[in-house]
Parts: structure tokens; sequence; C-alpha cells
């Protein structure tokens, strides 16, 4: 039996014992093969995404609040919306034309007349729709207004895309982004109704419009540029607080 090597196989009459175990058995075994290390910047810096996006809902709640007990003029919420899109939106296009030529990817030209001409026709429809939408839940008690709010805001930080996309690849938003950004946007209605006039409602959802719709995207196409403002900006609320 010395002399006899042993075979797995079943068919073969061997001189081997039925529970014959050869040293070798176990030596194509492989532990935890699809393991990935992660180091802890990379769980802060992935956890980032997620406390940004619970931080944007509470800083739209203070903006709400503040409007609604008359300390922030609404005119000045929409400069500062106008300002934020004006400045986001040369730096998402700077972000794109990078990354095609870092993957080398032929890009179409960004028609931005297009682009300037849908963002006046998206201001004049919120300012037309601003007294419909202050009238719109008239008839809906405040306790009502606060919890359909608070369920829809927690839509919203459920489904949002938190992943990080694969820069070499153009993707467009997932249906979960979309439904995240919905949920947002209604919640955002419920609670412009409660302000006192037409251009508080106006200001809020426009700011409503550049934080849950128009950044988001942004910030997820930013987050492999970012890194390095992630971990600071992780340590630095987690040394604050």
């Amino acid at each position: 039996m010395s002399n006899e090597k042993w075979e797995k196989v079943l068919w073969k009459r061997q001189s081997f014992p039925d529970n014959y175990v050869p040293p070798s058995f176990l030596s194509s075994l492989r532990r935890n093969s699809n393991f990935q290390p992660y180091s802890y910047w990379k769980l802060v810096s992935l956890c980032y995404p997620i406390a940004q996006h619970i931080c944007t809902i509470f800083i739209f709640l203070a903006t709400f609040v503040r409007i609604k007990e008359r300390t922030l003029d609404p005119r000045l919420l929409v400069w500062a919306s106008i300002f934020a899109f004006a400045l986001g939106y040369p730096v998402w296009q700077v972000v794109e034309i990078q990354l095609a030529n870092k993957f080398r990817q032929v890009r179409k030209p960004t028609n931005h007349a297009k682009t300037v001409k849908s963002s006046i026709l998206a201001f004049l429809a919120l300012l037309s729709l601003s007294p419909v939408m202050k009238t719109l839940t008239a008839s809906t008690s405040s306790d009502s207004i606060w919890a359909l709010s608070a369920c829809l805001f927690i839509l919203n930080a459920l489904i949002a895309d938190y992943s990080s996309p694969r820069p070499e690849i153009y993707t467009r938003e997932s249906l979960t982004s979309v439904l995240s950004i919905n949920a947002a946007i209604s919640a955002s209605v419920v609670l412009a109704s409660r302000l006192p006039d037409d251009i508080s409602v106006f200001a809020l959802m426009l700011y409503a419009v550049v934080l849950f719709a128009m950044f988001p995207v942004l910030r997820h196409r930013l987050q492999h540029h970012i890194d390095p403002l992630c971990r600071a900006r992780c340590v630095h609320h987690g040394f604050g607080h």
C-alpha cells in the first residue's frame, strides 16, 4: 500500500481503507478567496456620501424653518441657488471633460445654449407654479404635513444612490436614484405649502431642485476626484462634534 498512489475515484478498487484521508486532501482549499480588506480611510471615504446626504437633508430643513420664521430673506435664497447652479454647472463640465480625456472617450459636445434655455424654462415654471403649490395642502393639517414630509425624506435617504460609479463608463442615473430625487422634491413641495407667501415657496422649491436634483449628480461624478477632501471633511466633522 505504501507504493500505491491514492486516487480520488470511486470506480477503481484500491487497497486503501474507506476512511483513508491523504495528506494532500485539503491542499486546494481556499479560505475567504473573495475577501477584500479595507483600510480605515477607505471606509471613511465610502461613508462620506451617506453622511453628506443626511447633512443635506438637515440643511434643507434648517433653511425651511428659517424661511417660515421669517429670519431668512427668500430673495437671498433665490440668488444663492442661482449662484450655486452657475458654479456647479461649469464644474460638472470640467469633470466630464477630464474623465473623457483620461479614458480616451469620444464625448459629444454639449449644447450650452440648450442647457441655459432649459434652466430658464424650469425657473419660470417654478415661479408660475408657486401660487398653486402654496395652496396645495391648505385643507390638510400641519401634523399630517410634518409626518408626510418626514416619511418622504426617510425614503429619500434609504433609496438614494451612494455607489461609486466607474469613471471610465458613462452611466445614467439608476431607478432608485430617480425615485429618491422624486421623494425629496415631493417632501419639499408639501413643506413649501406651509410658507407664508409665494416668493418663499418659489425660493424653497428652487433651492430644493438645486440641492436634491442637481447636486447629487455632481457629487456622484466627483467621488473619484475628492478622496482627500472627503477624508479632511470627515476628520473635521469628527473633531467638531
